[in-house]
């Protein structure tokens, strides 16, 4: 796994410890949820279970 360092400021960090407290999140997995959201709507990466799915599609017709 890759670690990206990340400058916030302060009014834009208590936003998201606000946010990771509401959804029950540490810090750090409320920015993974948010990135990972934000590259699944630009279609950037697959949804996990499509990747899954596409495995046992590809099993099937092997």
């Amino acid at each position: 796994m890759e670690q990206v360092k990340v400058y916030l400021a302060a009014e834009e960090f208590t936003a998201l410890f606000r946010l990771s407290e509401s959804e029950m999140r540490s810090v750090p997995s409320q920015v993974r949820h948010i990135v990972r959201s934000e590259l699944k709507r630009k279609r950037l990466l697959q949804p996990k279970g499509d990747m899954g799915e596409q495995r046992v599609m590809e099993a099937y017709h092997a």
